[in-house]
Order: structure tokens, then sequence, then C-alpha cells
């Protein structure tokens, strides 16, 4: 049978999308999810590094505290090691009291060290 005018489907408003707004919105949602993706990974590696940063400061504290702990004239240079952390410490004695100057390393050195030092002061 030949299609004529009576038997052709009505020209109209078509439905569905053309090949360049598909292309257009497959574009616009890989710019999406890679921003997002980038995002993602600078948000992961800020907690790694404030998980780091919080267990270094507790290393350090629990350092100083075990100093503090000691009798005034025990309190010598020395050295602590705890998981990934490390920490030295020296004294300077005067006539009245100690200078107790604490370095601590947290960490390893492929994923970064955190370095943090507290002077503590010991009375007589």
């Amino acid at each position: 049978m030949a299609v004529t005018a009576a038997t052709r489907p009505p020209i109209g408003p078509r439905r569905g999308f053309t090949i360049i707004e598909v292309l257009v919105t497959i574009v616009l949602l890989c710019v999406v999810g890679v921003a997002l993706a980038s995002t993602m990974q600078y948000a992961t590696r800020t907690l790694e590094r404030s998980r780091d940063q919080l267990a270094a400061a507790a290393f350090l504290h629990a350092t100083v505290e075990r100093i503090r702990v000691i009798s005034y004239d025990s309190v010598a240079d020395g050295s602590r090691s705890a998981g990934r952390g490390n920490a030295t410490w020296t004294v300077q004695d005067s006539s009245s009291f100690k200078q107790v100057l604490i370095v601590s390393r947290y960490g390893s050195p492929a994923r970064g060290q955190i370095v943090d030092s507290v002077t503590l002061y010991r009375n007589r």
C-alpha cells in the first residue's frame, strides 16, 4: 500500500529527546560527577589528617601527664614510644625550677609526621 497524505501520520509535536539534548545532558552529568569525586577525595584527606592531628595531640598530652606525675628530683632526660608516636624530652635544671622541653613526633614518614613541642616548667 502506498503512503499518501491521507494515510501518513500527522506531523506534530514529537515526543522524546534529540541526540544533542542527550549529549549535553551526559556532558553536564560528567562534569558534576568529576566535581563531586574530587570534593569527596579532598574531604577524605582532610578527615584523615584531622584524625592524625587529634591522635598526635592525645599522645603529647599523655606524655606531659606522665612527666608531671614524676617527683621533682626524679625528672630527667628521657623518651617514650607508643604506637606511631615518639617523644623525647630534655631537662634543664636551675636553682628554683626545672625546664622540660618535650618534642613529639607522630605518624609515619610516608603519610607525613606531625611534630609538636611543649615546654613544661616544674617548680621545686
